[in-house]
């Protein structure tokens, strides 16, 4: 009995209270910043409406009794594949590397570069919000056909930057407003096959050659804004890395004011880099976005050429979600938050019925279809094929990472 009681006492007696272990983790008051509002901006590259690609669309244009198009000129069915990533974004970006205007026909050395306007109609079904129409092939179609094309872009609600009916119009930004966050729009090109200076009050576009010609611009945009995105149309055709001094550029655009360039003219992927400025903002730099709609690399053979035959034909969809915070007495700030890069590639099936001429398909999309198909496939031909299949685009998967920057695509995941 007197053991119990004594075991009894040492089990509920409490320890010395020096020997009890203090807190000793510092008092953080931490709070979260209140978020103000939240987008996502989708850009896709190039599109180059060659005698191509409109031949592909109209062979899968279908119309009703009346003889009227029901799928955009066949332009829905191109687009099919891309279009729930692009609409699926609030502000949706592409460059508009081709004219529409069907109204001037004018030949250069013999190539007819112009676009069917069910294509903008197709886009603007699909969630473009925004095109550049800065770039190369600008004046394809002499100052009638820049305005024209202008005129066609305004028509399907669809804002043009880089370009305008004068050059104060060209110059200046346009602007979306989504869940509270204002985004500033500007487009400007080095690269012109030619330009035709009429004058300030005439059609013109935005022309630069350093700094200093769009600078005042961005820092107008910026006092106007949350966020400026700057398209600009630069570099060498068919390079995968930018040259140093379009590097230098782009790092003057972001110290400008910038938190965004979309780059395109090059016809093939670049890298995409974080730049942060001397002001603390982090900036994005998508070098070049490639083309979307392209006829380059048609005639490239899977596993007969080499790779890098085929990077005409790679491409994507870039897209970034910004975000606004209020951190209180330290101020409210528009930050870029998850950065990410779709893969695409473009397919040419002059052989193949069941599919259109020319089509850009989801790489991760069609990886895993074909991994669920080769699943329910016994052994033989087909399987085969598909595998092979499967190859080629975990090989230009691979490829386009080693272009832009691993970082920048989501693992892929099988459902």
């Amino acid at each position: 009995m007197f053991f119990f009681l004594y075991l009894s006492c040492q089990i509920n007696n409490s320890p010395p209270s020096d020997l009890i272990p203090k807190d000793i983790s510092p008092t953080i008051n931490f709070q979260r910043p209140e978020e103000l509002g939240r987008i996502r901006i989708a850009a896709v590259g190039d599109i180059l409406l060659s005698s191509d690609i409109n031949i592909a669309a109209d062979l899968v244009n279908l119309v009703n009794d009346e003889g009227l198009s029901v799928n955009n000129g066949g332009f829905d069915v191109l687009l099919s594949e891309i279009r729930p990533v692009l609409k699926s974004a609030d502000i949706t970006f592409a460059n508009l590397a081709s004219p529409v205007a069907p109204d001037n026909q004018i030949r250069i050395n013999n190539w007819l570069l112009n676009g069917n306007p069910f294509l903008l109609s197709s886009l603007a079904k699909s969630g473009v919000d925004i095109l550049s129409v800065a770039n190369s092939h600008t004046f394809d179609q002499g100052k009638a056909g820049l305005r024209e094309t202008i005129e066609r872009i305004e028509r399907n609600k669809i804002k043009p930057i880089g370009a305008g009916r004068n050059c104060v119009d060209a110059k200046q930004a346009k602007f979306i407003q989504q869940n509270n966050i204002k985004v500033a729009f500007l487009a400007a090109s080095i690269n012109f096959n030619k330009y035709i200076d009429s004058g300030v009050k005439h059609t013109c576009a935005f022309r630069i050659k350093t700094i200093n010609d769009i600078a005042p611009f961005i820092s107008n945009a910026k006092e106007k804004s949350d966020i400026v995105v700057v398209s600009i149309h630069w570099g060498k055709q068919y390079k995968t890395r930018p040259y140093e001094h379009i590097q230098q550029l782009a790092e003057s655009i972001i110290e400008a004011g910038a938190d965004i360039i979309l780059g395109h003219h090059p016809l093939v992927l670049q890298p995409i880099e974080v730049y942060q400025a001397i002001d603390g903002r982090i900036g994005v730099i998508a070098y070049s976005l490639g083309s979307i709609f392209s006829s380059h690399g048609k005639h490239y053979q899977a596993f007969i050429q080499n790779d890098s035959q085929g990077n005409t034909r790679d491409s994507g969809i870039l897209q970034l979600d910004i975000v606004k915070r209020n951190y209180g007495e330290d101020g409210v700030s528009t930050e870029i938050n998850n950065v990410s890069f779709e893969p695409v590639w473009i397919t040419h099936n002059p052989d193949d019925t069941t599919l259109p001429r020319f089509l850009p398909r989801l790489i991760d999309d069609q990886i895993l279809t074909l991994n669920s198909e080769i699943n329910l496939l016994e052994s033989g031909n087909d399987r085969k094929y598909k595998k092979k299949e499967q190859e080629f685009l975990f090989l230009r998967r691979s490829h386009i990472a080693e272009t832009i920057g691993t970082e920048w695509l989501t693992e892929l995941l099988e459902d």
